[in-house]
């Protein structure tokens, strides 16, 4: 999936319900180039906190005479032209995009960085900039987060081409009954076909061969399990974060590996 729109909001607080979108800022990527950009300010018809105008730089005057924002829902909508929308946290976009009736595939390239790297401490898109790009990052002005976050996708992109071919199959195989967006960054082949275990994952058998049904609508963190084991052996150095945010998948496996050894032992079946 190189082709995309990037986008990112510049909202009066996080509140969906109660706050306003006051910029919006996409850019379009086709072949991992960015192609064309939009920005707009939007009108909330509100005042501005002082906080908000610390945060962004943002003035009332900057939007007293900017369009509404159902004029800029309309340009958004034609300059995305059916690509899918890319944000890091999706989750507090969508919410403010969905409720302004844009209607997009929605991707949260957070999930991506949590799978692709699941032992950094942290995975804001502020830290992973510095972290594997050595990008200082200057944060909320919209234009210039969605310029910052394709430069981390790109670089998400790069780690997935090093993934090993045999561990991209499994992946693939794991993917195909999710609907996860992500899933064709995993289909092209990179030629790859070393060994992806360590001796330790690969005398235990770790990898599972199918998803709990459990946790089928988190693809990613299945993944992570799987990225993290077959270069540490153990799933441990999981970031704290991480196995917070999917503490309910995590949950799930062992569920599932706890009935496996009884049933290994009642009937000597295998978990995996």
């Amino acid at each position: 999936m190189k082709d995309i729109v990037i986008i990112d909001l510049e909202t009066t607080g996080t509140d969906y319900k109660f706050d306003k979108i006051i910029e919006v800022a996409a850019v379009k990527v086709k072949n991992l180039q960015v192609v064309d950009e939009y920005c707009s300010f939007v009108n909330p018809e509100r005042k501005l906190s002082r906080e908000i105008i610390n945060i962004t730089g943002i003035e009332d005057s900057d939007l007293e005479d900017a369009p509404k924002i159902d004029a800029v829902m309309n340009q958004l909508d034609d300059f995305l032209n059916g690509d899918p929308l890319v944000a890091h946290n999706m989750d507090f976009d969508r919410s403010f995009l969905e409720k302004n009736g844009l209607e997009a595939t929605y991707l949260d390239s957070l999930d991506l960085a949590c799978m692709l790297y699941p032992r950094e401490s942290k995975h804001t898109q502020e830290y992973l900039l510095e972290k594997l790009c050595g990008t200082t990052y200057e944060a909320h002005r919209a234009l210039e987060d969605v310029k910052n976050l394709h430069t981390l996708y790109k670089k998400l992109l790069e780690r997935i081409d090093s993934v090993d071919e045999r561990l991209k199959k499994e992946i693939r195989d794991a993917l195909k009954p999710t609907d996860w967006g992500f899933k064709e960054l995993f289909s092209e082949s990179s030629g790859k076909e070393d060994s992806y275990l360590t001796p330790k994952a690969e005398e235990s058998k770790f990898c599972p061969k199918s998803l709990p049904s459990e946790a089928s609508g988190v693809p990613m963190a299945h993944l992570m399990s799987w990225l993290f084991y077959t270069e540490t052996g153990n799933m441990s150095g999981l970031s704290y974060w991480v196995r917070r945010k999917y503490e309910n998948f995590f949950k799930d496996v062992r569920i599932r590996k706890c009935k496996g050894k009884c049933n290994y032992f009642n009937k000597n079946e295998r978990l995996f």
